[in-house]
């Protein structure tokens, strides 16, 4: 499948890719583990309510406005292994609580065996980071485009 040229990618163009379906606002708590994806997209590894793993999406012109999230998870990483703390993902020393206003997009991966799992992962478009050392700030940027009720 060719892909369009970046150059002519626009707000809209990109984010009537991202943002299918309905936003939602959602509480998580992401862990230092950071996967960035062929496309530069940054994906990190968290948890919501009740313990459910999740996979945050920082994609197309976003990525650099989570630098924040890259920094705020590298600093948490750095101050637990100054304390001595082995990196554990239910301590709450590797968690970074970030509010994240997104939508969900499924995900489709089969192993070996030919078996399918599905999850979702959570495409961010705003955010805000709770920041252990200041003031909570908000980032990302509102979709240029209204999501259609799937």
């Amino acid at each position: 499948m060719l892909r369009k040229i970046m150059s002519l990618i626009t707000p809209t163009y990109e984010d009537q890719g991202l943002f299918k379906r309905p936003l939602v606002e959602i509480q998580t708590e992401l862990l230092p583990q950071i996967q960035l994806s062929k496309r530069g997209d940054m994906h990190v590894r968290g948890f919501i309510g009740g313990g459910q793993e999740i996979t945050v999406v920082f994609a197309g012109r976003r990525t650099a406005q989570a630098a924040i999230v890259h920094n705020q998870l590298g600093w948490l990483q750095a101050q637990a292994s100054k304390k001595g703390v082995a990196f554990d993902e239910e301590s709450e020393h590797f968690r970074l609580k970030v509010l994240v206003n997104g939508s969900w997009r499924p995900k489709f991966t089969r192993d070996e065996m030919g078996w399918e799992s599905h999850t979702h992962h959570l495409i961010a478009a705003r955010w805000i980071v709770n920041d252990p050392r200041a003031k909570s700030s908000a980032h990302g940027t509102a979709p240029e485009i209204v999501p259609q009720n799937q």
